[in-house]
């Protein structure tokens, strides 16, 4: 029979596979195919049909805000299964919380310098930072998340004693 601190805790394999596969289509993200240039060809058009009335520059705009969204957002992402995976029953919701942000903040780092190598790519210092702050939104969205679980499931435990 599993507990709820089993559930939270799954084998390793199934804490860290989350995690590489979203590190490795973050890593995908960053190549050529997902530059800002490709990305004009379909999001644009798009903005365009949405805000028919917008000036250029504001569809262009709309789409550099979009684009750093989505780093905010994948980095979010990565850092709720980053957390998910340090969580352990001996180790503090705080310990976990840090090292779910120091693998985030190190995989933008070395995202930034793949974009380094990547001519139609601009690696730059303030993604680093846009795309930790994602990742400490998501740490604390799970930590939310559990705490939430938790206060249910006593609230649930007394409901049923009544």
């Amino acid at each position: 029979m599993t507990t709820s601190r089993d559930s939270e805790n799954p084998s390793s394999a199934s804490r860290w596979i989350p995690v590489v596969a979203w590190a490795g289509l973050i890593s995908l993200l960053s190549t050529d195919a997902f530059s800002g240039d490709h990305t004009r060809h379909f999001l644009l058009p798009a903005i365009q049909f949405f805000l028919p009335s917008a000036a250029p520059e504001t569809v262009f705009a709309i789409h550099d805000l979009l684009r750093k969204l989505a780093h905010a957002a994948e980095y979010g992402v990565l850092g709720w299964l980053a957390v998910r995976a340090y969580a352990r029953p001996r180790r503090t919701a705080a310990r976990a919380s840090a090292l779910a942000f120091a693998l985030c903040a190190a995989w933008a780092a070395l995202d930034e310098l793949h974009q380094s190598f990547v001519p139609s790519r601009t690696p730059a210092v303030l993604d680093v930072a846009l795309d930790s702050a994602g990742a400490l939104a998501g740490i604390a969205l799970r930590e939310a998340y559990v705490r939430w679980a938790r206060a249910r499931a006593v609230v649930a435990r007394a409901v049923l004693q009544r």
